[in-house]
């Protein structure tokens, strides 16, 4: 492949040696127009990407850091107005609001029910509340082996506390040796 480029025959040399040069005035021409255009173009070029990536990041920390800035913002000026307007010889009882409780409302603790009568702890935000309370539930701890009352879980629960009832009261009517208690005392019984 190289004999191939070095191959110089007789009409390469004869193009070589007639071809057209170009006169001196349009070659300076040129060159002028030329270092003229790359200079107005690259400064433009380098302070127009320069103003982007400014422009991007300003964007990106207003988006992700401004909220924040804001929120804390908000909430030094919330406790200082308190700390102002509240006396001094007693603390404020205003507790700061997370986001999540000043959107939804506080957390309240029910005692709710299953579909069985049985009842749970849960913890559910104030919008939630009517409906807990419109089927049964009740504000506050369930108290323990709580069921719903008139449930099939709740009677069977009455019936399992009656038969131990029941067994309690009878091996307490048992004596040491399985004899009924007579009045007589077990270590006189030989």
């Amino acid at each position: 492949m190289s004999s191939f480029f070095k191959r110089c025959d007789d009409l390469e040399r004869e193009l070589r040696r007639n071809r057209p040069e170009p006169r001196a005035e349009f070659l300076a021409t040129m060159v002028d127009r030329v270092s003229r255009e790359r200079r107005s173009t690259a400064p433009r070029m380098r302070l127009g990407f320069a103003g982007a990536v400014t422009a991007m990041i300003v964007l990106s920390m207003a988006a992700f850091g401004g909220l924040g800035y804001a929120a804390t913002a908000v909430h030094s000026v919330a406790h200082v107005a308190t700390k102002i307007v509240a006396p001094a010889k007693h603390k404020s009882a205003v507790k700061p609001l997370s986001a999540a409780s000043a959107q939804y409302g506080a957390p309240t603790k029910i005692c709710h029910f299953d579909g069985k009568g049985r009842g749970h702890d849960l913890t559910v935000d104030a919008s939630a509340v009517p409906a807990h309370l419109a089927h049964g539930d009740h504000r506050g701890n369930c108290r323990a082996g709580e069921f719903k009352p008139g449930s099939a879980a709740a009677k069977a629960a009455a019936k399992k506390k009656a038969a131990l009832k029941k067994a309690a009261a009878a091996k307490k009517a048992k004596g040491v040796l399985g004899t009924t208690v007579s009045g007589v005392s077990p270590s006189t019984t030989g």
